[in-house]
């Protein structure tokens, strides 16, 4: 369990919960994780594939994974 928080252009990824609330809550395995976060699924074929799980919008997603230098 770990989040990753981004402010002003800086990505800090730390275990536990974040202070705030999430804007979205990815629910994957560790594989899956690295696919989506280098680029080798996107976050829309994880989620169709049932690779993926979220609590929030798909849009959200996607965004996260374009910060990461993925999507």
């Amino acid at each position: 369990h770990f989040h990753i928080d981004v402010d002003d252009g800086e990505v800090v990824a730390r275990s536990g919960a974040g202070a705030r609330e999430p804007a979205v809550v990815v629910t994957c395995d560790l594989s899956t994780f690295a696919l989506l976060a280098w680029g080798g699924l996107s976050p829309s074929q994880a989620l169709r594939s049932g690779q993926a799980r979220i609590a929030g919008k798909p849009a959200d997603l996607t965004r996260a994974f374009r910060v990461l230098g993925a999507a």
